[in-house]
């Protein structure tokens, strides 16, 4: 039994259903698609976490300029 790019298998009952299935033919179990990590997810953890450190830093020499300077 060979399986075809346009075909996959059952992860429960191991039968071919297509591959755009959300249910198997043969067994009628749920098939989910494996959810794929986007690198965007951890870009825009690092952009947050940028930009919250520029904002500390700004607060902080702020801070320093208006307690030893002034």
């Amino acid at each position: 039994m060979t399986v075809d790019t346009k075909t996959s298998l059952c992860p429960l009952c191991k039968e071919i259903v297509a591959v755009g299935a959300s249910r198997c033919k043969h067994c009628h179990a749920e098939i989910s698609a494996p959810k794929k990590k986007f690198i965007s997810d951890k870009l825009n953890n690092f952009k947050a976490g940028f930009y919250a450190g520029v904002l500390l830093t700004l607060i902080l020499v702020l801070f320093f300029y208006y307690k030893f300077i002034l």
